[in-house]
């Protein structure tokens, strides 16, 4: 009797361990995402704050809003652009943005901000937007769910540890879970 009850106790073991290592999965998925989303949304945030330092230039508006199409030159050559803040992957405040805009006329003068590396980056507006600042704090939520799920996991093993004994009848699989660390 005793050999039966031993082993119908022995497959919970093996459901527990499959349990910690979905769990570190999942945390570990989370934790890349979030590193993933992190450098997604970070990047275009560097860009618009690399934008302080572009020159500011003459331009005239060339299709007023909504569709605000801007000229400007730079060493001779005409240059048109449509960019009017560096936004993220996922523009929130496009339409507002351009609402501040929308009583520019044909020909009228702005000035436009050009990017000396690269002149063919202008923007009116520089610094970046709130909706990538917004943004920027998305990738703080993941990261989080996975140290909670690593550390209910800790938890969940530590307590598994302890409650090994209530498992199995006899020492050989508690000797053989808590040998493994002692191998080192």
């Amino acid at each position: 009797m005793s050999q039966q009850a031993n082993q119908s106790r022995a497959p919970s073991l093996p459901f527990m361990v499959h349990t910690g290592v979905r769990d570190c999965v999942i945390a570990t998925i989370l934790f890349v995402g979030s590193f993933i989303l992190a450098w997604n949304f970070a990047t275009p945030l560097f860009h618009a704050f690399r934008t302080y330092s572009w020159s500011p230039t003459p331009a005239k508006v060339y299709v007023p809003a909504p569709d605000l199409t801007y000229t400007y030159q730079v060493d001779n050559k005409n240059l048109a652009s449509t960019q009017i803040q560096v936004d993220g992957p996922i523009s929130l405040n496009a339409r507002p943005l351009h609402a501040s805009y929308k009583d520019l006329t044909r020909n009228q003068s702005i000035t436009a901000y050009v990017n000396p590396n690269d002149p063919t980056q202008a923007v009116l507006a520089t610094g970046p937007t709130s909706s990538l600042i917004v943004l920027n704090t998305l990738p703080i939520f993941p990261f989080l769910i996975s140290l909670i799920i690593y550390r209910a996991t800790q938890k969940r093993s530590q307590a598994n540890n302890n409650s090994n004994a209530d498992l199995v009848d006899g020492d050989l699989i508690i000797d053989c879970l808590d040998n493994d660390d002692d191998d080192d």
